[in-house]
Order: structure tokens, then sequence, then C-alpha cells
């Protein structure tokens, strides 16, 4: 039996399902799949709540689950100031909004910060 092909998702920048976000990353220091990752799951998150303490959560179990013993963790508002210490290769920080709307983007940062571990 010759195998399965695999489902190949778009670059979330090459995908027309992003047209009607406008999406900046101000930081980034992971690899593109992981970005990819990220983009999807914070588009399906808005698209099920507004709430973005409930987004939050939701972008921290993805990559928890994702990556079996990691911590994760994920800022989201339109204000706010932090200083985190981050694992290397393992941090994001963007906006994002409607492409057709006034309002201020939603600032969102995704690190992750140590790796847990189990006895």
């Amino acid at each position: 039996m010759p195998p399965r092909k695999q489902d190949v998702r778009a670059a979330w920048n090459e995908s027309p399902l992003f047209s009607d976000l406008k999406i900046d990353i101000l930081i980034k220091n992971m690899d593109q799949e992981m970005v990819d990752d990220v983009m999807y799951e914070t588009k399906a998150a808005f698209e099920q709540t507004k709430i973005e303490k409930d987004v939050a959560t939701q972008l921290k179990t993805f990559f928890e689950n994702k990556i079996e013993g990691s911590s994760w963790h994920c800022i989201i508002g339109k204000h706010f100031g932090m200083s985190i210490t981050h694992a290397t290769s393992c941090l994001i920080y963007f906006t994002i909004k409607s492409a057709t709307a006034v309002t201020k983007p939603h600032h969102i940062v995704l690190f992750r910060s140590h790796d847990r571990t189990t006895e």
C-alpha cells in the first residue's frame, strides 16, 4: 500500500485565509513551522472567542500539548509592559487585528519558559 499523502498547509503569510487580518510580527525567535502554528491557532482561537484570556489559554495549551513537557506562557492585551526570560528559539511577539477595523490591534506574546520535569 503506498504511503498516505500528507496534507500540506500553506505558510500563514501565503494563505488566503489570512487576507482579512493585519498581522505584524514585531519579534520572532522561532522557526517558520512554529510561526505558522502560532498564526493558525491564533486565528482559530479568535474565531471561537473574543475573550483575550481564553485565546491565551488556547495558545498556551496547544504548544504544551505539541511539545510534551514544555511550559509556555501567552500574554494578550492592548497595553502592557513585560520583562521575560525565554527558551532559545521559542518567542514571538506580534499584533493582530481585522484588516478593515479602525480599532487598536491585540498585542500577543507567546514564549516557552522552561521544560517541566516529571519525577
